[in-house]
């Protein structure tokens, strides 16, 4: 890039900017690289100009958050607080107190708020802003705005952060006031105050982190202002210092199409090039930089390079909302491509309308051609993709009818019966898996066709016919590892009709051929219970600890280790709280389990987070300076951005949870850690790192839950479970029946509640306070415990669906046998309610309380 050349670009921003497709799916004790003090630059071979405006000149690191920085709370991973219950602490280096008494003064105005005494802890807050001390008063202004802005009240939180302008404009923090003034203002409308405030920020050497917004928001406050060539400039100074992914995008299309316009296309190639090759990109948007350097490399003239890059975007399947202009691009090119190519090519994008057509003209022109099989074969998939239900299985019909001596026979008779299944014919879905069965006894998707058939007749309430299959599915293949499931269908309903023995031989043969499988876990567990009925001790006691070692952390796994080893009447320990080198192992175990699934480079592998991608660009000081100001539209922005653009990759997912969970934002914390679960190879969150378990299952709220737990004589882990399946620990959660706040009381249970414990003056509105609607929940659970024999199980079944409905329940069950209860509750929301909080429940006891058994 020629210095100057954005001079001659002005003029272009009149013309729209291209449009971009954004699509949105969230041991290193060492800091990570991310250095709020230095710039991020675009790493690659190709060059990118010197920033233009405005210039900075050299300075001291800076002193705003920095993730590595943050010590991480002992005992449970991100319960530091907020001066919002449910937000976080405010992360600043260089205020920090010289005396211990005002450590413990902001300490404890944190707690307050965190309880949802948000009075008080602005008062206190007030006051020590008026102190003479000015470290203690500086910070406490500082989170005086913050706190207000974290509240929603934007106007105090304006007038709070001037205040601290004025008395504290030598204080390291003053360019992140000047930020939040300058984004309050431009989000007011108030253009020429929020490019004051802006400039501000940008002219301070103390802090770079926020640059990125900073600069955007300049750069279309030129362009309404006709500025086009500071416009530019800006622009690409806030991709260099990084935005979020949507803002990234807009911004260096506006570049380059500048560049486009005035006929510098060799320029523009060079300017997608580099943001191409930036390692912090996700695949999709670096597919998309690809894609838009081929189109100017077509531009300039150099067709052949072009036509290079297209080639490969044809075959990547990150090449999603380009993959049309992909195909377009090589046609006009004169290159060959041909209708199966590119329905090929849509099918990988998930284009599937695109597909679709394309595969069916081809199909249409080669009804025998070499690839018509395959044609026929993926556009059944296409169409099933699409929901169209009727049409992907007269086209599965078709490839069965044709090729009966295809090696995809088989997977193509279960995706015709999943398609058939869609249009609504589960009748004609199920005669057409048994139908394959019987002709193609041998074919290995056998096993496969009648569990699905199971299941497409259980969903139609056909649970006879369901029963004979899976008895057909254990006596044609005992081998197959679907066996188990089946088998405890056909046991379950055994013992429904008080036919224990044909149950306990059902069940048993479960145990004989498959005694590991993770499927396994519900035959072994009541296999047990009828060995303990039957008064054999040593057989229950190994059936259930193989019920455990078949699935670690599987609902049935749990109930069978807890009644292995008599859980109820174990002495559990108080809770406990790892050290500082505990955790910092922890953290080295978990990236020892990432690298043995993500597969980093030897050079990666040195990096923080294993060189993850987000790790390697700005966002994650973004989010941690974001924090710090508590402007909360761009902070959950920046968040959600970022769960979108790396919901694929693990490694960026971890250094994402860890950042959330180090500024205090554990419930977004909890969403990213989650995410990562599910991509991981871990079945579960008892099988993965221990690290990932206190990421997923947070103790936030600790001190409260502890008080109300031990007032009302409830278990506080199994209050925390209750939390963290009610609300997921937002205070601020209502549901569409009316249930509001952490634990999700409707308004009439609230005030009956409130009543009994003589809560004064209590309205609805204090629900979204922690303090009371934790004191409410353990005095609810406290009293349906007691309603229910001392049985915390059935307290929480009647804590969902009613004591009323769980009296009714358990007249049908006069053993009050807990595990019959979940099995036999017909409404099935209190059924996986029960099964997740008894899951959360042992979660919780295994990572913050020891046990004999564990």
């Amino acid at each position: 890039m020629k210095k100057g050349l954005f001079l001659s670009y002005w003029w272009t921003l009149a013309l729209p900017i291209a449009a971009v497709t954004v699509v949105t799916v969230r041991a290193h004790p060492s800091p990570p690289s991310v250095n709020l003090g230095a710039k991020p630059g675009i790493s690659t071979s190709a060059k990118v100009e010197p920033r233009m405006t405005p210039v900075r000149s050299s300075g001291p690191t800076s002193t705003a958050p920095k993730p590595a920085d943050i010590a991480r709370t002992t005992g449970a991973v991100g319960q530091s607080s907020v001066l919002l219950a449910g937000s976080p602490a405010l992360l600043v280096d260089g205020l920090d107190p010289s005396t211990a008494a005002s450590n413990q003064d902001f300490a404890a105005i944190e707690q307050q708020a965190s309880d949802g005494d948000v009075g008080p802890a602005e008062a206190r807050l007030r006051q020590l802003a008026g102190g003479t001390d000015l470290a203690v008063a500086a910070r406490a202004q500082f989170l005086l705005a913050r706190m207000y802005l974290m509240n929603g009240d934007t106007a105090n939180g304006q007038r709070a952060f001037q205040d601290f302008l004025t008395r504290f404009a030598s204080q390291p923090e003053a360019p992140l006031a000047h930020f939040a003034l300058g984004e309050i203002a431009y989000q007011q409308g108030q253009r020429d105050q929020a490019a004051s405030e802006l400039r501000e920020y940008l002219k301070s050497t103390l802090d770079h982190s926020l640059d990125g917004y900073a600069d955007f928001d300049l750069a279309r406050i030129s362009q309404d202002s006709g500025d086009r060539s500071g416009a530019i400039s800006l622009f690409q100074s806030a991709v260099e210092a990084g935005v979020p992914l949507s803002e990234d995008l807009t911004a260096s299309s506006a570049v380059g199409q500048a560049m486009l316009a005035s006929g510098h296309a060799s320029d523009a190639a060079k300017w997608y090039g580099t943001l191409a090759a930036r390692p912090s990109n996700d695949p999709t948007s670096r597919a998309h930089y690809e894609f838009l350097e081929a189109t100017a490399l077509v531009q300039s003239g150099d067709e052949p390079a072009a036509a290079t890059i297209f080639r490969s975007l044809l075959q990547d399947d990150a090449n999603g909302a380009d993959m049309g202009a992909t195909v377009n691009a090589l046609k006009s090119l004169g290159q060959s491509i041909g209708d199966f190519e590119a329905g090929e090519a849509y099918l990988h994008a998930r284009q599937y309308g695109a597909a679709v057509q394309s595969l069916g003209v081809y199909l249409d022109r080669n009804p025998q051609g070499s690839d018509a099989a395959t044609a026929r074969y993926d556009r059944g998939v296409a169409l099933i993709d699409q929901n169209d239900g009727a049409t992907a299985a007269a086209q599965l019909d078709r490839f069965v009818s044709l090729y009966p001596g295809d090696g995809r026979l088989g997977a193509a008779v279960l995706l015709e019966g999943k398609a058939l299944n869609v249009a609504g014919n589960w009748n004609q879905a199920v005669k057409l898996l048994l139908g394959f069965v019987a002709q193609h006894p041998t074919d290995a998707s056998a096993p496969q066709a009648l569990a699905d058939a199971v299941q497409y007749l259980k969903s139609a309430s056909q649970d006879t016919t369901a029963l004979q299959v899976e008895q057909q599915l254990i006596a044609t293949f005992p081998n197959s590892p679907l066996m188990p499931t089946a088998a405890f269908d056909v046991g379950w309903a055994d013992y429904e009709r008080l036919d224990f023995a044909a149950a306990r031989s059902v069940w048993q043969s479960v145990l004989n051929r498959w005694p590991t499988n993770p499927r396994s876990s519900p035959s072994l567990l009541w296999l047990g219970k009828l060995e303990q009925r039957s008064g054999n001790t040593a057989a229950a006691q190994r059936d259930f600890q193989l019920a455990w070692q078949a699935n670690p952390g599987d609902y049935y796994a749990f109930r069978a280790h807890d009644l292995e080893v008599d859980a109820a009447s174990q002495n559990y320990s108080v809770l406990v709280e790892p050290s500082p080198t505990e955790l910092a192992q922890e953290q080295s175990d978990l990236e020892s389990w990432l690298a043995t699934w993500t597969n980093p480079t030897d050079v990666e592998r040195d990096l923080p987070y294993l060189g993850a991608p987000i790790s390697r660009g700005s966002t994650l000081n973004r989010i941690s300076a974001l924090a710090a100001i508590g402007l909360q539209d761009d902070l959950q922005n920046e968040i959600k951005q970022a769960m979108g653009q790396y919901s694929s990759d693990g490694r960026s997912l971890f250094a994402l949870a860890d950042t959330l969970d180090r500024a205090g934002l554990t419930t977004d914390a909890l969403t990213a850690a989650y995410q990562l679960l599910m991509i991981s190879p871990a079945p579960n969150a008892y099988q993965s790192p221990r690290l990932l378990q206190r990421l997923v299952y947070p103790f936030l709220y600790r001190d409260l839950i502890t008080q109300s737990a031990q007032k009302y004589g409830v278990d506080p882990l199994l209050l925390v479970s209750l939390i963290r399946q009610e609300s997921a620990f937002n205070p601020r959660a209502h549901s569409v029946t009316g249930a509001l706040g952490l634990t999700q009381f409707e308004p009439g249970t609230a005030q009956g509640v409130a009543a009994r414990i003589g809560l004064k003056d209590f309205t609805l509105d204090q629900l979204y306070q922690p303090r009371v609607a934790i004191e409410l929940g353990a005095a609810y659970l406290a009293g349906q415990t007691k309603a229910f024999g001392g049985n915390p199980i059935f307290a929480l079944a009647a804590y969902n669906a009613g004591a009323g409905s769980l009296q009714s329940w358990l007249s049908d069950n006069p053993r009050q046998d807990l595990d019959l209860l979940v099995e036999e509750i017909p409404f099935q929301q209190t059924n996986d309610y029960v099964r997740n909080i008894y899951r959360f429940y042992d979660e919780y006891r295994f990572v913050y309380r020891s046990s004999p058994g564990k």
